[in-house]
């Protein structure tokens, strides 16, 4: 009953934000996506044709179909490729350095 109730509160709250996003959603489907070779692709990521070829391989890239047996990369996947192989630097814990510094 509580569970029920918390849903149609939480769709009734959210409903507008969510039909905004599948407008959205909607119309970025109309275009089509700007799709690149394997070898551009490499250099705009700093890797090979080959380095492209096994990252589609291994499934770290999805490749897209251009024409025919000819296939790309999508400018956009490229993007997410990069953003999710950033490294994220961890600032070192003081605490527990100060305490091993001492010994």
């Amino acid at each position: 009953m509580f569970q029920e109730y918390f849903v149609q509160q939480l769709l009734a709250a959210a409903r507008p934000e969510i039909r905004a996003l599948i407008k959205e959603v909607i119309a970025d489907e109309g275009t089509d996506p700007l799709v690149v070779d394997y070898e551009q692709a490499g250099r705009m990521i700093g890797t090979t044709y080959e380095g492209v070829r096994k990252l589609v391989r291994k499934g770290r890239l999805t490749a897209v179909s251009r024409s025919g047996r000819h296939r790309g990369i999508s400018v956009a996947e490229l993007k997410d490729y990069v953003q999710r192989s950033q490294v994220v630097q961890v600032r070192p814990n003081t605490t527990w350095d100060a305490r091993n510094q001492s010994s």
